[in-house]
């Protein structure tokens, strides 16, 4: 389950969010986890070897594109997944972006992202 869009869109995948530890992608991380040269991970992504350099050191400024293609390059599951290290136990998270994907009503899924902010919300707030 991968975004879908152009290739090279414009679209910044952060907008304008600010990049902290706790959002970043672990580009670096997941390259020399598939065992890839930024040169070869350009060339099994469809970009210049300076495009992978700059997304590592400046991650806030990529295009969900880049994101799906950086993805797929490194047998990242999905783009979430990005988000953690390689090493990292994500099965419950692979669980849950599955079952969201097998739901095919726009209502129902917004539904579900409502009540998922909502849980998020009260266990941020239960732990200040």
């Amino acid at each position: 389950m991968f975004l879908t869009g152009t290739a090279h869109s414009r679209e910044h995948a952060y907008g304008s969010a600010e990049m902290t530890n706790d959002n970043r992608i672990f580009f670096t991380e997941w390259r020399r986890a598939a065992g890839l040269s930024q040169e070869e991970l350009a060339y099994k992504m469809g970009y210049s070897r300076s495009s992978v350099a700059k997304a590592e050191t400046r991650p806030y400024n990529v295009t969900l594109s880049f994101l799906e293609a950086f993805a797929q390059a490194v047998g990242a599951k999905t783009i979430p997944r990005v988000f953690s290290a390689p090493d990292a136990d994500t099965e419950e998270l692979d669980t849950l972006i599955a079952l969201f994907a097998e739901i095919k009503s726009d209502a129902d899924r917004s539904t579900v992202l409502q009540v998922a902010r909502g849980f998020a919300d009260r266990s941020k707030q239960a732990s200040t």
